[in-house]
C-alpha cells in the first residue's frame, strides 16, 4: 500500500513509483446472499475491517483500483465501494481458494451504514461519479441543391381545373304544346255510292236494309 494521505472519498491517486499511474478496473458481483442480514452474516468478519474478499481466478495485481458494485441475489445493490487491491491468492493445487483481498477505501451510504452496524468504522463516503453530458449531435448534411452550380428542378405543372358556367335561365318559359282537338265523326260513313243505295232501299221498303256478305 502506498504510503502518505489519501484523498477523501475516494482511492489513492498514485502508486509508489514516481508518476505511476495504477490500473483501474470496474467489478460487478452477485453475493450468494438474498438480505442484508446474509451479508452480515457471511461477509461481517470481513466488512467490519473495511475488508472484502472476492473469490476469482481473474487476479488483478497489487495496488489495483476496483469500483466495485455488490449485488443481492435478486439483483439489488446492497452496497458500492472503491478499493484497492492488497493481495492476490494464487491458485495452487491443495492451497486456499484464489482469490483477491480488497481494501475499502471509500463506501456508500448504504455500505457505511453496514458496516457502522457491524461495529467497525467506515471508510468516508464514495463519492457519486459525474454526470457525463451527451455528445452533440452531428451537425445536418447540406441539402445538394444548395451546392453551387446546382439549380433547384422546376416545380410540376398544376392542372388548371376549368368551370363551365350554367346557362342563363330564360324569362319566359316555353308555352306548353296545346294538344290538338280530337274531332268526334260519329260513326262510320261509308262511301257516298253505298250510303246513298241503301238509304233508298231503306225509303223504299221502310225497313233497315241488310249489309251484304
Amino acid at each position: 500500500m502506498p504510503a502518505g494521505p489519501n484523498p477523501p472519498g475516494g482511492p489513492p491517486s498514485s502508486s509508489g513509483k514516481p508518476g505511476g499511474k495504477r490500473p483501474a478496473i470496474g467489478l460487478q458481483i452477485k453475493l450468494p446472499c438474498t438480505s442484508m442480514a446474509d451479508v452480515k452474516s457471511r461477509y461481517g468478519a470481513e466488512l467490519r475491517q473495511a475488508r472484502f474478499f472476492i473469490r476469482t481466478r481473474s487476479l488483478r495485481p497489487a495496488d489495483t483500483l476496483v469500483r466495485l458494485e455488490a449485488q443481492l441475489s435478486g439483483g439489488a445493490v446492497a452496497f458500492r465501494a472503491a478499493a484497492v487491491v492488497a493481495r492476490a491468492v494464487e491458485p495452487i493445487l491443495g492451497g486456499p481458494e484464489p482469490g483477491m483481498a480488497l481494501q475499502l477505501v471509500a463506501v456508500d451510504e448504504a455500505g457505511r451504514d453496514l458496516i457502522a452496524s457491524l461495529g467497525g468504522q467506515p471508510p468516508p463516503p464514495l463519492k457519486a461519479e459525474p454526470v457525463r453530458p451527451a455528445p452533440p449531435s452531428p451537425p445536418p448534411r447540406p441539402s445538394i441543391m444548395s451546392m453551387p452550380g446546382i439549380k433547384p428542378p422546376p416545380p410540376p405543372d398544376t392542372p388548371k381545373e376549368t368551370t363551365t358556367a350554367p346557362p342563363p335561365p330564360s324569362s319566359q318559359a316555353p308555352a306548353a304544346e296545346k294538344p290538338s282537338p280530337v274531332q268526334d265523326t260519329g260513326p262510320a260513313q261509308h262511301n257516298g255510292k253505298a250510303s246513298g243505295f241503301f238509304g233508298w232501299l231503306k225509303r223504299l221498303f221502310g225497313g233497315s236494309p241488310q249489309p251484304r256478305v
